[in-house]
Parts: C-alpha cells; structure tokens; sequence
C-alpha cells in the first residue's frame, strides 16, 4: 500500500507529510475529503500522491463533514477529513457531533500554524488544541515536522492509533493536529539537515506499520444463561429495535430467527434496519407499534413482560410516554453506549448484537409455545394498518403518500436515507414492512436536519447502488451545499423534497396549541419560500416539480433508472400531515382493545 518517495531527499515537510499518508493507508485508511486551504497544503499533495488513497475536494467544510460522515457509516472504515488552519475546522463540529453520537469512525485531521505564531495576533490562528472537547475520542498534536527517526517513528505510530483509537474502544471520531511552517510546498532538500537525514527516513518509510487488529467482544456465559431464564420464562416478551447503522442488515436473518424461537412481537423502527424484507418468516411484526400507542387503550392494555431491546431506544414519542410508566424487566443488548434514555433498563449487556442473540438462543430448548398474548400483538398490527391504507387517497399527494411512492419505487437492495424531523415519522407511521427490501440511512445521532443532503451523497458514493433521500424543504435549503458533494455521483440519487411550505413537524408539537401562535406561528415553521429548480439548475442537476400521484410516480420511475443525482419536488397541502396522522390516531383510538 506504501508509494515510494520521488526523491530520497525531500525537504522536511513533505517527508513528515508524506510519511503520515502512508501510515494511514497502511492503517486502514481509504478516502479523504479535503476542502481547500493554504496550511494544508503539504497534507493534500501527500495525500492526492499516495496510491492507496482517494482524495476528494469539498469546498464547504460543513458539507465536507458530513459526507465523510454519510461514507463511512456505509462503509464502517475510517474517513479522513482534511482542512486548513483558522476557523475552518470550526465548521467540522454539527458533523464531529453526529460522528460521536452515532459511534462513526472519523479521523478530523487540521492544519495548525506553529507555536511561534500562537497567541501574537498571526492570521488565521486559533487554538485548535482539543477544539472539539469531549466530543472527540481521542486528541493528539503531531507537534511540529521533524527529521529525527525518534519523532519520524512517533509520527506513523500516532497515525496508526489514531485508526485504532477511532474504532476501539467505542468507534468515533478522532482528531489530529498537524502543524506546519512554511515554505509550505513539498520540494527537494534545501538544509544539511535534510540531505543528512535521507537514509533513516527511507528506513521509517518502508517500516511496516504496527497492525492493531480490533479485539472481539462477547458476551460472557454468565449472562447468556441468565437472560435464558428470563426469556423462557416470560409469557408476553418483546423485541424493541431502534435506529441501528447499516451493519445491523447484516443480523437480520439471526434477528429473525430469535423472534420465531422466542415467539417475541418485533417492534422494528423504519430506521432499525429490521423492518424493510419482504419475508420476516413466521415473526409476529409489530411495525405499527408507534401509531397504535397513540391511543389511550393501548397504553394501558400493552403489557409485555419482558422486553428485548436491541441497539437504541426507538425514537418514537409514544413509546417514550408508555415507557416512562413502565417497570418491568427491560434487556438492552448494545455494542456501545448507554442506551437508556428512561433509566429504567434492568440489564445492559454490552456485546455485539447478533452473536449475543445466537448465544441466548443456544440456552432457549425448543421453541417457546405461542400464546393469546401474540394472538392480540398480531390483532393490532392488522387493525392498525388496515386503518392506515384505508386513510391513504391513492389520487391525491400528501407525505404519507410520498413516503409511500418513494419505498415502492425503490428496486431491493437499495439505500434509502430519510430526513430527520417530518420524513422520518411518516415512515414509520405510513410504511410496513413488506413494502420494500432496502436499507435506511439516517442521521440519528443527533437528530438534527443540518448536513442531511451531503450525508446521503457520501453515503450514495459508497452504496454504488441506487439510492434515495425522503427530506422536507427546510432540511434540504438549509444543506444546499449538499448539492456541490451530490452531482458527480455515477449511480442513481434521488432527493425527493417533500415541500409542505415549512417544518410542519411543529404542528404536531404542543406549540401549536398556544393560544395566539397563529401571529408568529411561522417563527417555527419557517417557510424556505426557495426555488428548488434554479437551485437544483446551479448545480447542474435535474429537477422536476410534481403536485398529483401519477406525475410523482413518473418522476420517480426515472429518476430511479438514470445515473446521477435528481431532484423532485413533491408540492403537498402544508397541514396534510398533522390532519392525517391524526385522522389515523383518532381511528386507532376508536377501535379500543
């Protein structure tokens, strides 16, 4: 993976330069988005001269972020992000956040002045020493070039833990600071020092790099006999399964195959990556477990025994009000994190998911008896979806009915990413499983809207396969440079912006029932009032306006079908949403236990 010198006498900043290139590549390290700058110039041309790297350039540092964050969700490797001194590396922070939260790997790698411009009023300076505080997994200065082998071996070796460290361990990011003094440019040896130092640097250079292999974890024995007892003991169990990356896909034949053993209701969040297959075999789905908990009934007749949560809590607000009431057994099974919002969990087992299932299963003798209790779970999953369809108008747009098209449209295998706020929860509220075979790409670490266009184009790059995005206006304008990151994409990109004149998740919310907030009520909403087709136009992309079902659904078919990005436009009544979900939870609420 090395790419030898073009020179064995190179100055000092392009030797240090090129030096920490090779250790990461050597480490693991397989793409770089850097956004251009002056200080960072030795890295960039280290980086774009070493073979086993793929350089990419992003102007904005806020979008660069956020699409090394959307790659490397996808790929589960490290991304290296890549900046000039001053305020740039500033910009990183939304994104560094989201990193940290959702357990990316991430190494934030910014160019420093030197100490003897720090603190003298130099240009462009800061403090960039631990800039981004806790939310980093890690911080090391490089300190500044130096030739010695001493510091030549140091500098590969922070290299390497930098890779190490930003996955193990608990997978993050990490941050490197590397300082530099001009002259900047990489070139031939101009000091005694550096011509004298020619024969230990080739020998640091063609140093293999320590490997550091990421150790495996496992649940212990003690434990897995426990939560045996427990499950074969529960008569009513669950399974709850909250937003999870993209590898957990990779557990869904264990997943299922426990929930038929266990005979355990699955309650699968879209962005569980457990929902969307088109055979879950004989596993009692409860997809429509945040809807039918809106009703007063169902808050007091659900009454699992046991439940199995699997990775996050699930994000869905009805569920949070049940659980905050409950103080039964609760099992979390999650590689990193606390997860445990309520602090009620009896028991954290913190272990990979998918071996920690098949080692319980191992203690389960035969499957557990079906019960009344899977019986009436099964009951209200029907119930709550017939009332779903019977409220979807086949002929007239809304969000439900983008959510909808969008799935349908999708061939298997596909990445679907979803916006926070809004799009996120007319998913899970409007779409069952069997729709569709596809992964979910989402950003809920932080759930924030911001950078939520250039995550999904650093994930579609690494998909290679069709992709799409369910995002409301205001998320979408408030990432336009998102667009820049999206049009020289090779696969197919669709970006289907709900546009329902403004955040109308706020509807929803107990703001909107103040007395009086009509009058500033658009404070919250905040209408983008944007043209999205001169917008899509000055980045070179296709854009397409569409305000009927038929129209949305043509759009989509070829959208779908053609290489590279593609913006539609779904026009929908702005207060659709709120009047359907609950027209929905009203049915819910009639139908009783």
């Amino acid at each position: 993976m090395r790419q030898s010198p073009p020179s064995s006498h190179g100055n000092t900043i392009g030797t240090w330069s090129a030096l920490l290139m090779d250790a990461l590549a050597a480490s693991g390290v397989r793409d770089v988005i850097v956004s251009p700058g002056s200080r960072s110039t030795p890295f960039v041309l280290a980086a774009a001269r070493q073979d086993g790297l793929r350089v990419r350039s992003t102007i904005d540092e806020r979008s660069a972020a956020f699409q090394a964050v959307g790659m490397a969700k996808v790929t589960e490797r490290p991304v290296v992000l890549l900046c000039t001194s001053g305020t740039a590396p500033a910009h990183y922070l939304p994104a560094v956040i989201e990193a940290s939260l959702s357990f990316v790997p991430l190494i934030v790698l910014t160019a420093d002045r030197p100490l003897s411009l720090q603190e003298c009023g130099a240009p462009q300076t800061v403090d960039q020493v631990k800039l981004f505080g806790d939310h980093m997994m890690w911080f090391a200065d490089l300190g500044e070039p130096c030739l010695d082998p001493g510091p030549l071996r140091a500098l590969g070796r922070m290299a390497a833990q930098a890779v190490w460290r930003c996955q193990y361990p608990t997978p993050g990011p990490v941050h490197l600071n590397a300082r530099a003094r001009k002259p900047l440019e990489p070139g031939p040896a101009t000091t005694e020092e550096e011509r004298a130092a020619a024969e230990h640097v080739l020998r640091v250079r063609s140093a293999p790099i320590a490997r550091a292999p990421i150790p495996e974890v496992r649940a212990s024995s003690s434990t897995c006999d426990e939560l045996g007892r427990m499950i074969r003991a529960a008569e009513r169990g669950v399974i709850l399964c909250g937003p999870a990356p993209l590898s957990q896909r990779r557990a869904r034949s264990v997943v299922f195959e426990f929930a038929e053993r266990t005979g355990f209701p699955l309650l699968a969040e879209a962005t569980s990556q457990l929902r969307f297959a088109h055979d879950r075999g004989d596993v009692v789905a409860f997809d429509a477990f945040d809807s039918v908990l809106h009703a007063a009934w169902a808050q007091r007749s659900f009454r699992p025994d046991l439940i199995v949560q699997l990775g996050a809590a699930p994000t869905s607000g009805a569920w949070g009000r049940w659980s905050e009431q409950q103080e039964g057994p609760r099992v979390v099974i999650a590689p990193h994190g606390w997860q445990d919002p309520h602090s009620n969990a009896t028991h954290l087992v913190s272990a990979p998911i998918a071996p920690t299932l098949e080692a319980i299963a191992a203690r389960i003798d035969g499957p557990i008896p079906r019960s009344d209790w899977q019986a009436q779970v099964a009951r209200w999953e029907s119930e709550a979806w017939a009332s779903a369809d019977s409220l979807i108008d086949a002929n007239h747009l809304d969000e439900a009915g983008c959510a909808r098209a969008l799935l349908q449209a999708l061939p298997d295998g596909a990445l679907l990413g979803v916006g926070n706020s809004l799009p996120i929860r007319m998913l899970d509220t409007w779409c069952r499983g069997q729709m569709a075979d596809v992964a979910v790409w989402s950003q809920r670490g932080a759930n924030g809207i911001d950078g939520v266009v250039s995550g999904m184009a650093g994930a579609a790059r690494a998909w290679k396969q069709p992709a799409a995005l369910l995002i409301g206006d205001v998320s979408f304008v408030h990432d336009l440079g998102g667009l820049a990151a999206a049009r020289d994409l090779t696969t197919p990109l669709v970006l289907l912006v709900v546009n329902n004149d403004g955040g109308r998740i706020f509807e929803q919310l107990p703001i909107a029932r103040v007395d009086g907030i009509e009058d500033c009520f658009k404070l919250w909403t905040t209408p983008p009032r944007v043209d999205l087709a001169h917008a899509a136009a000055s980045f070179g992309l296709r854009h397409r306006r569409v305000e009927d079902v038929v129209g949305l659904r043509s759009a989509l078919s070829a959208a779908v079908s053609n290489a590279g990005c593609s913006v539609i436009e779904a026009v929908v009544p702005p207060s659709e949403a709120f009047t359907r979900n609950k027209a929905l939870w009203n049915r819910l609420e009639e139908l009783g236990p």
